[in-house]
């Protein structure tokens, strides 16, 4: 058993996106996980309202 569980939910509805226990993931339908590893990192873009997305085909290379 883990030590630590997360939980990331939608504060407005309860609703639970995904939870990380140990290593692994569970992650609700219609959701994914995108992992990357050291030397990418992801590029963010947020829209009017505040919400956070992942820029489809953008990353930026760390590790020359």
């Amino acid at each position: 058993m883990s030590d630590v569980i997360n939980v990331i939910i939608n504060t407005e509805t309860g609703q639970v996106i995904a939870i990380q226990m140990n290593d692994e993931y569970i992650v609700s339908p219609g959701f994914g996980l995108v992992h990357f590893e050291n030397g990418v990192e992801p590029v963010f873009t947020d829209d009017e309202h505040g919400n956070l997305y992942l820029k489809p085909n953008a990353m930026v290379i760390t590790d020359y």
